[in-house]
């Protein structure tokens, strides 16, 4: 199952997010959840996602 990680960004997918502890919380439940694949883009944030993970 898989997670696309531009909701864990900031607004309109730049820059970090607005609640970082809130963004590393949905990344933990996603896993938790069965994901295994998380969507990054070089767009989202841009590389937030990517640090974020």
């Amino acid at each position: 199952m898989g997670y696309g990680a531009m909701r864990i960004t900031g607004p309109g997918i730049w820059g970090p997010p607005k609640d970082h502890a809130e963004a590393i919380r949905v990344l933990r439940k996603a896993v938790d959840m069965g994901v295994n694949f998380i969507d990054t883009a070089d767009s989202y944030g841009p590389h937030i996602s990517e640090e974020l993970i």
